[in-house]
């Protein structure tokens, strides 16, 4: 039996700059651990990604007891690209506060064969 069930995300700690980023985030992710639902009907895939698209609903799909598809709104992608954007910026401004020898691009070039 095919059952749809509430996707989980990790714990890890993210960076937010400002504080309607980090609201937004800490009510996806209260949505995301209060949904909890199991289907017993083998609905297609039509079905699915019709439920998705206009309930806002979150879904994974199992086979044996094993995630093999999620399917989620695009506005939860999006709010995903701006939390790892937002990732990648602290990691830009750490790399540069730690300082060190900048490498020239003509060298990475050079060893990337480029």
């Amino acid at each position: 039996m095919m059952s749809l069930n509430e996707p989980s995300l990790n714990e890890a700690h993210g960076v937010f700059f400002n504080m309607a980023d980090y609201q937004k985030m800490l009510e996806a992710l209260k949505i995301l651990k209060a949904y909890d639902k199991e289907i017993d009907m083998q609905p297609t895939l039509s079905d699915l990604l019709d439920r998705v698209a206009a309930s806002k609903e979150r879904m994974t799909l199992t086979y044996q007891k094993k995630v093999f598809l999620t399917v989620v709104p695009i506005e939860d992608v999006d709010v995903i690209e701006k939390l790892e954007e937002c990732i990648d910026i602290a990691d830009i401004e750490d790399a540069h506060q730690e300082g060190g020898k900048a490498i020239p691009w003509e060298h990475i070039e050079k060893d990337l064969g480029l």
